[in-house]
């Protein structure tokens, strides 16, 4: 960058990217034409820009002119997908860059929607917009030297519904006592991340157990809950989503179940072998054991340990490794009467 007089203010070393790659005509070989874009610091005195290549010049831009006038047209609705478009008046250039901004406070922030648009046209969609009455559109234009701002007037956009979903538990069955550890994704446009005491959860059961994102509830009484969680915007607008949650009672239920379920999810999975194993080595205290394992149950007819898979009469490493061939499909042979893992056994109280 040049004063008049030559005198060099500014210079920036970059190096251009690789353009298309352009045929020669009357021959097979290709030119590249390359393309660059800087942001270059105003100097109050400058008259030129200069582009050099190995000190040789090879191109030049004149400053001065004319600053680019913006004029915004806004769309006849503010609600869905609208085209807004806006015009640009400038004596000596032809070509322009434009930004596009949203404020939702008539003017005091803004926030950028859309960069580097070189038609004076883009689609804009109201419904992603944070709801106002104050609300209003910068375009900000570039010739590639002078540049140019227009404001619209302000617009009204229609205020949004709270989005919320229920994210845990996952899990509907637990013990007595056993952690229940709920945790919602409430969102709304107009007033970002619900949390704290805009969400709220409620039991079928034992009605409002807490507010916040993620609650852990400990104390959730026997029996089948429907869990509620309720997410309130700064409006005053609901949403709302609801989970079955089945609380067991401290003594082994009776019923149909899947033998050497030992994590209560209603298969036999790895999660089983896990609480087995935690159970054997002393890691596992009630009631965190979904049925409490190594307690006496009778199965079709038959007292056992539950989680007393190969039928020894306690509970050791060697249940896990028939739940594990039995997950592998590997097992086959089991003591006469022993409940093979995975099928549905009939129980009742010892």
């Amino acid at each position: 960058m040049r004063r008049a007089d030559g005198t060099v203010i500014f210079s920036r070393l970059f190096t251009p990217s690789k353009g298309e790659v352009l045929p020669i005509a009357g021959g097979s070989e290709q030119a590249t034409q390359l393309t660059f874009s800087e942001l270059i610091p105003v100097q109050e005195s400058a008259a030129v820009i200069v582009v050099l290549t190995d000190n040789t010049e090879i191109g030049r831009l004149a400053l001065g002119g004319d600053s680019p006038a913006v004029s915004i047209q806004l769309p006849a609705s503010f609600s869905g997908l609208q085209a807004l478009d806006w015009s640009v008046t400038d004596s000596d250039s032809q070509t322009f860059t434009s930004w596009l901004d949203y404020s939702a406070d008539g003017g005091k922030t803004w926030t950028n929607l859309a960069t580097s648009l070189d038609d004076a046209r883009v689609s804009v969609d109201f419904g992603s917009l944070p709801g106002t009455a104050t609300g209003a559109f910068r375009v900000m234009v570039s010739d590639g030297v002078n540049s140019g701002t227009g404001i619209s007037q302000n617009f009204t956009v229609g205020k949004k519904l709270p989005e919320a979903t229920i994210v845990a538990p996952t899990k509907t069955s637990f013990r007595f006592g056993e952690l229940v550890w709920l945790q919602s994704a409430a969102w709304d446009v107009d007033d970002g991340t619900l949390a704290g005491a805009s969400v709220r959860w409620t039991s079928s059961i034992d009605g409002l157990l807490g507010s916040g994102d993620s609650l852990p509830v400990y104390a959730l009484a026997v029996g089948t809950h429907k869990i509620t969680m309720t997410a309130t915007d700064s409006d005053g607008n609901v949403a709302s989503d609801s989970v079955q949650v089945t609380i067991l009672g401290g003594d082994l239920h009776e019923g149909e179940r899947t033998w050497a379920d030992n994590d209560c999810s209603a298969t036999l999975d790895a999660g089983d072998v896990l609480a087995l194993l935690r159970k054997v080595s002393g890691l596992d205290e009630p009631p965190s054991s979904c049925d409490r394992l190594g307690e006496p149950v009778r199965v079709n007819g038959t007292v056992r340990k539950w989680g007393d898979s190969d039928c020894s009469g306690t509970l050791t490493p060697g249940d896990a490794i028939v739940d594990l061939r039995a997950l592998a499909g590997l097992l086959s042979i089991l003591p006469q009467g022993c409940p093979m893992p995975g099928v549905t056994a009939v129980i009742v109280p010892p």
